[in-house]
């Protein structure tokens, strides 16, 4: 077996692991997914390494230059971006986090060379999905009752947008397929087998109830069948989409029922919220409009821009409850990357997702197998659905879907480039000669890699499982015991939000024990890393209230008052206060 096979099979092994790790049968998901993609994205760096991937001819690497160039470009972006940003930690912990993930883009593009790894990583992908449809049936067959979710938005592998985007591409993949066998090469028995597939994943994504996800399985369906069906055809499902969203808003417009249907409930509480998120976001751009705040600083810089409640939002029968001791992002992916890295960024990463979808789209002209160029639609549909998902929901860059996503623009880039036939590697750019010096680097190499790994996979694992107990402590009123695995996960941290919701957690726990200094520091350094993030701005007015600062009081109630005018309680604290500092008198 050489190593790109088994690289290959790693990157197999690795989707279905990660599906795994995300499923509500494991020990706080997050954290295994996290640092199984870590593990095997080294893994697999290194047995490139030992094959002698940087002194031997390049071969295929030096065909794909330009997605290594737009890659390489994106990353250095992120990483630049620390000059400029106003919060240096969070933009490099999610600089660091991103590295891992075009880490895993390039290890997939550089190991797909001929078209049987293509199909192979298909099948993987295929088999990822269907392994996540089967664990949401078994939950809700047998566990459902008994393990219920914590949220309403939740669903069992994580968050149902999330769920949703991850069904995408493997649902394209098996519609493809059915409809290959179906018409062109007339197999029924596969046909049937691939509709079968095709029917259970998208019940499995009608359970999700992902109103972002069925705007991106539509558009999934529409660009496979314009890749399958002829010419004319494909004119004619032009034309009928266009005259089905004309006639849509049509009906919106003129026909009050059809309104009132899609105000009510939660559908229209979910466009508001949203639109609450997006209104604050361009505040933020406006702000510094061309280079952004910085990589992920989104959570840690939109705190003065929310003039309202940051939590609630306006309805017409009043204020609704929004989110709360949550970190909150803008619900569009777009619109995020434009406020993080600016004008520019955005640019560069529109940039890169057309990129991968010129290379998916002509990939399929150099396949020769029927199966696999149609399985190659299926795999383009679910990157262009991903990419309208993330038009109302984040997750494809960083979270969740970002394995996932990564892997796809790997696949699709080297699909792109494919070789024919077998050719006579390039010539080595360069090369080291003599057998020591290839074993010192190479151990250099295995020992930066191995301390890497040590720092961002094995530390951040072992702080994230700190908080995980520190949290079940915390919900258990156990507040005494949690304060340990608080300041342990903080020692050891390398994640930003985790680093960030763990002490504010433990802020908390401190003032409700009346521990006013400790307080004021952690509370502080919540400050510092995300400003007037949630309600900081008024523990610490209660600190500095009981540590007799009177002024400083003040000046964090008025900013907590800013964000919560819905928030009586605080203008008559604030009075109170006012009269304390003038000995009585009324303000």
């Amino acid at each position: 077996m050489t190593c790109r096979r088994l690289s290959l099979i790693l990157i197999g092994v690795g989707l279905i692991l990660v599906t795994l790790g995300i499923s509500p049968f494991t020990f706080h998901g997050t954290e295994i997914k996290y640092f199984l993609l870590q593990s095997l994205s080294l893994i697999i760096l290194l047995l490139f390494i030992a094959q002698k991937f940087f002194i031997s001819p390049a071969d295929d690497a030096l065909r794909k230059e330009g997605s290594f160039i737009l890659l390489l470009v994106y990353f250095s972006l992120n990483w630049a971006s620390l000059i400029w940003s106003e919060y240096r930690l969070a933009s490099s912990f999610r600089a660091l986090s991103l590295s891992f993930y075009l880490l895993w883009a390039v290890l997939v593009l550089v190991t797909i060379k001929r078209e049987q790894d293509l199909a192979w990583f298909l099948r993987a992908y295929l088999g990822a999905g269907l392994l996540a449809a089967l664990v949401a049936l078994i939950y809700y067959l047998g566990f459902s009752k008994t393990r219920p979710l914590a949220q309403p938005w939740h669903f069992p592998t994580g968050n149902r947008d999330f769920l949703a985007g991850l069904l995408l591409v493997p649902l394209g993949i098996a519609f493809a397929r059915a409809v290959f066998h179906f018409f062109r090469k007339k197999n029924w028995k596969r046909g049937l087998a691939f509709s079968g597939l095709s029917l259970f994943l998208l019940i499995i994504f009608g359970l999700t109830g992902s109103k972002a996800g069925i705007l991106g399985l539509a558009v999934v369906f529409f660009v496979v069948l314009l890749f399958i069906l002829p010419r004319q055809a494909k004119v004619a499902i032009t034309l009928a989409a266009f005259i089905m969203a004309g006639s849509a808003l049509l009906i919106y417009k003129s026909f009050p029922p059809a309104s009132q249907w899609l105000h009510s409930k939660y559908a229209y509480r979910s466009l508001r919220q949203r639109y609450y998120f997006w209104d604050w976001s361009l505040r933020m751009v406006s702000r510094k409009p061309l280079l952004g705040w910085g990589a992920g600083t989104f959570v840690a810089a939109n705190g003065p821009f929310s003039s309202i409640d940051r939590f609630r939002y306006l309805h017409e029968e009043g204020p609704y409850f929004l989110f709360a001791d949550a970190t909150v992002h803008s619900h569009n992916e777009f619109l995020e990357v434009l406020v993080e890295l600016g004008v520019v960024g955005l640019g560069v990463y529109l940039l890169l997702l057309l990129w991968v979808g010129i290379k998916g789209a002509t990939g399929s002209k150099t396949i020769t197998g029927a199966t696999t160029r149609f399985s190659l639609y299926g795999l383009f549909g679910g990157f262009i659905g991903l990419c309208v998902q993330s038009f109302f929901s984040v997750g494809l860059r960083y979270w969740d879907l970002a394995p996932y996503f990564w892997a796809c623009v790997g696949a699709l880039l080297a699909a792109g480039s494919l070789r024919k036939t077998e050719k006579a590697p390039y010539p080595a750019s360069f090369s080291i000669k003599g057998k020591h010096l290839r074993l010192v680097i190479f151990l250099v190499l295995v020992s930066l890699a191995a301390f890497f790994w040590y720092l961002v996979g094995w530390k951040g694992f072992t702080a994230q499982m700190d908080l995980y107990e520190a949290d079940v402590l915390r919900i258990k009123g156990e507040y005494a015991r949690a304060v340990p695995y608080y300041r342990k996960a903080k020692e050891d941290a390398f994640i930003y939000a985790d680093l960030l919701r763990g002490q504010y957690a433990l802020g908390k726990i401190l003032l409700n024990f009346g521990r006013w200094q400790e307080a004021r520091d952690t509370l502080e350094t919540v400050n510092s890393l995300a400003a007037d993030f949630i309600y900081t701005n008024y523990f610490l007015g209660e600190v500095y209230d009981n540590l007799g600062e009177k002024e400083k009081a003040l000046t964090y109630f008025r900013r907590y008052q800013r964000q919560n005018p819905y928030d009586q309680s605080i203008s008559r604290r604030i009075e109170a206060l006012v009269r304390e500092n003038r000995g009585g008198e009324e303000p």
